[in-house]
């Protein structure tokens, strides 16, 4: 953990904003929070070249899951996406599984050790059907 906090991931969010060259980017157990994540979310709308985006352990909890399915609507370069360990529930499952379905770039997508249920679950499982 290096600690950035929210002010740090806005400080990658401007970085982000209109990047043609940053590929990959990991910030896992920095605790940038639902603040922090949403900053990075909209950085996403504009971004040209980010392929790995990971944000494990960042207590983004659900409202952050929400900010990166509505950037994830607009990204299409954003292959990968890890949110192990960030306290999403069910409702967080289902913003992500609603953004699959505009958005065809998403390879992988790392839910690990969240709080997804079966309910959240099965949402994404329909929505992954439906994502061509």
């Amino acid at each position: 953990s290096n600690g950035i906090g929210a002010g740090g991931a806005k400080c990658f969010a401007e970085v982000l904003d209109g990047n043609e060259t940053l590929t990959a980017l990991y910030l896992d157990n920095n605790y940038i929070f639902e603040t922090g994540t949403n900053y990075l979310a909209a950085a996403l709308h504009h971004d040209n070249a980010l392929t790995v985006l990971s944000l494990n352990d960042n207590y983004m909890w659900t409202a952050g899951a929400e900010h990166l399915a509505m950037a994830l609507r607009h990204n299409r370069t954003l292959l990968t996406l890890h949110l192990e360990r960030n306290n999403i529930d069910a409702d967080g499952a289902q913003a992500l599984g609603e953004a699959l379905l505009w958005n065809t770039a998403l390879v992988c997508l790392n839910l690990k050790s969240n709080y997804i249920e079966a309910a959240g679950g099965a949402y994404m499982a329909q929505r992954l059907t439906q994502n061509n």
